[in-house]
């Protein structure tokens, strides 16, 4: 993949959006076991994650 870009939170679907220089993305749903977790570690790497 590649270098990490932007997340966003999308409220009707619950789920983070993770999207990449290279334009792919990864949903993320909060129904996943340890979503939490995986948001910390990019809020901790500086990114600005609002939900």
């Amino acid at each position: 993949m590649g270098q990490f870009k932007k997340v966003k939170f999308h409220a009707a679907p619950n789920w983070y959006t993770l999207t990449f220089e290279s334009g792919a993305k990864i949903r993320l749903s909060t129904l996943l076991g340890g979503h939490g977790l995986v948001i910390d570690h990019i809020k901790s790497l500086g990114h600005d994650v609002k939900r």
